[in-house]
């Protein structure tokens, strides 16, 4: 009996460092992305054709996450216009306020879903950045 309670405690620890660290790094990944959707860059596959803005922002975050599972085609990308419209799917013109957000499932490490019967077997996560994209030339972006 001292024995389960012991590995109850242990997974239970485990699982909340787990479930800091992915919404730590999942976060940190979204604003490296908000970060790189502000420059209005975009980057190229091996050929040197442009991927476009939406998919390099995508890129730009998976290349950040270090947590296995996470879909970035789930994330959504939004932007202000100064004349306070808004369009979904778009990263946005030059000093557009653009907003990413990124809510993905994660399942707990606990081994057989130990403490499925108290906790979800899934939590999800919602990350969000906001920036204002820098004056960049319009002509230069995908």
């Amino acid at each position: 009996m001292t024995l389960g309670l012991f590995f109850m405690v242990l997974f239970g620890i485990i699982d909340y460092g787990w479930i800091l660290f992915a919404q730590m790094n999942i976060q940190q990944a979204v604003q490296d992305g908000g970060r790189y959707a502000s420059t209005g860059d975009f980057k190229t596959d091996t050929s040197g054709k442009s991927i476009g803005r939406i998919n390099s922002i995508e890129q730009t975050i998976q290349n950040e996450i270090s947590i296995p599972g996470v879909d970035t085609t789930k994330l959504q990308i939004s932007s202000v216009n100064s004349n306070g419209v808004v369009t979904n799917g778009s990263a946005g013109g030059p000093l557009d306020v653009v907003t990413l957000t990124l809510v993905t499932p994660l399942s707990l490490l606990a081994p057989l879903n130990f403490f499925g019967t108290f906790f979800p077997a899934k939590y999800a996560y919602t990350s969000s950045a906001t920036f204002k994209n820098e004056p960049f030339n319009p002509a230069n972006t995908n």
